[in-house]
């Protein structure tokens, strides 16, 4: 039994889907402490199948970590590479999980000191909504964010956060709509360039773009005139070959326009032949000639047909 459950867990570890959407694959390594917290529920419940003594939550953690440490190392020669940080959170779920059943267990319960009665479940349930909450954020903003699709942002909803990658730790700040802007939402985003790149926002879509024709958004200077680039990625056909790239400068105006650019200009003008639009991996609005701390205004970037 603990050898099919370690098993599987360091398969589950090595294995990386390579068609999922970008929320998807976050899920994914979030699962590490509710993953762990059901590995260690496994473990316990097959020792105290075997005989039921207090020793087995130390031994169910015992186990449980091993299993961790060992899946970690496996992860070294690929490309994932071993996280530390990967460890912290598989105890923080062993703890959680064996904590809870530890407080609930008349014979554990008898040997702990009254006030830590009640610090054992407390901390315990603290360590599972830590591991537990980003995994059901994430998971949340990605069913919105599908049946949003194919609005890709409108800054107008808390998920949205999840679907933009920080930029040295920044994102957009939302701010209220100027007067006059063509957009229906009340919200638009103000985005000041970061990092060496100038980039604006790094937006993670759903990949499948099929049956689609054209990208579209709003998009204003906040300044007299500037410029920027619109960069377009797909996975590429494997790992070792590089991701296919598209990119268009634009000139921007103090005005709000609606911009246009079509799939048949993102196949003619890709990096490489044949932009796989059913595996899309991210949209990067930079500024044209970054160092110039650039601010634009964009809103309700979407993909009609």
């Amino acid at each position: 039994m603990l050898a099919l459950i370690s098993t599987l867990v360091i398969a589950a570890h090595l294995i990386t889907p390579t068609t999922w959407p970008s929320l998807g694959m976050e899920i994914l390594h979030t699962l590490h402490g509710p993953g762990f917290a059901l590995v260690a529920l496994l473990i316990l419940g097959y020792l105290s199948y075997q005989c039921r003594s207090t020793i087995n939550y130390a031994l169910a953690a015992a186990l449980a970590i091993g299993i961790g440490v060992v899946s970690e190392i496996a992860q070294i020669p690929g490309d994932r590479g071993a996280q530390v940080q990967d460890l912290v959170v598989d105890a923080l779920g062993i703890f959680g999980a064996l904590g809870i059943c530890a407080s609930l267990d008349k014979s554990v319960r008898s040997m702990i000191p009254g006030w830590a009665r009640l610090l054992l479940p407390a901390s315990a349930g603290a360590a599972l909504a830590i591991v537990f909450v980003p995994t059901l954020w994430l998971g949340y903003a990605l069913i919105q964010q599908i049946n949003a699709f194919p609005s890709l942002l409108t800054f107008e909803h808390r998920w949205e956060t999840a679907v933009l990658r920080p930029i040295e730790g920044h994102r957009p700040t939302l701010v209220a709509a100027p007067v006059g802007w063509p957009g229906d939402g009340s919200m638009v985003a103000r985005a000041v360039e970061n990092g060496r790149w100038g980039i604006f926002l790094s937006l993670q879509p759903l990949p499948d773009w099929r049956g689609y024709q054209n990208l579209r958004f709003l998009a204003a200077s906040t300044g007299e005139e500037s410029s920027m680039h619109v960069c377009i990625r797909d996975w590429g056909p494997t790992k070792t070959q590089s991701r296919n790239q598209f990119c268009r400068r634009m000139a921007l105006g103090p005005l709000a326009h609606e911009y246009s650019i079509s799939f048949s200009e993102i196949q003619s003008g890709a990096k490489f032949p044949a932009f796989d639009f059913s595996r899309v991996d991210a949209v990067v609005f930079s500024a044209a000639k970054p160092g110039n701390k650039d601010e634009i205004l964009i809103d309700d970037i979407r993909l009609d047909k």
